[in-house]
């Protein structure tokens, strides 16, 4: 123990420093994570390695780009769809934290609107919809802009119209 406090007073660490591991929160739609495809003709699963993605679909180049806390689709290079994964995640905290959030059965999961974890767009003959069906990310109490993670399971589908 002493070459701890030792430690401690050599790097000038002040003894009552608190630290905040976070909530660790993993957040389901609330359709149970399944996803609806009747109806649209491609399924492009978005999980994963590489982080960017470019497929081909007849003569349209589709790029998705997953980064750290968003989802991004670009059609023929044109930004075209985008989640901010940390934005849906702070506005979960907040209905968390309001009590308003709804428990899943286990552990530290919730069930949010499906509406809220989708994006979609028509364009050029297609509609393609982004939908995240589970979100997990961790909360710091004391530090709202801190370096957070997310892990998100989403889905591209596209229809033809």
């Amino acid at each position: 123990m002493e070459k701890v406090d030792t430690a401690l007073a050599i790097f000038k660490v002040k003894g009552d420093l608190k630290y905040d591991p976070g909530i660790s929160i993993t957040l389901q739609n609330d359709e149970n994570q399944v996803l609806n495809i009747k109806g649209y003709d491609y399924l492009i699963e978005l999980n994963g390695y590489p982080e960017k993605k470019v497929t081909r679909i007849y003569s349209t180049d589709l790029t998705t780009n997953k980064i750290k806390s968003e989802i991004s689709l670009l059609v023929n290079n044109q930004q075209a769809l985008h989640i901010d994964l940390k934005e849906l995640f702070a506005q979960a905290i907040k209905a968390y934290k309001n009590g308003t959030l709804k428990a899943s059965n286990e552990k530290q999961k919730y069930l949010y609107p499906a509406r809220l974890m989708r994006v979609s767009k028509a364009i050029n003959g297609y509609n393609y919809v982004i939908v995240v069906t589970s979100l997990q990310g961790r909360y710091y109490e004391n530090d709202l802009d801190a370096d957070s993670w997310f892990e998100a399971k989403s889905y591209l589908l596209i229809k033809k119209l």
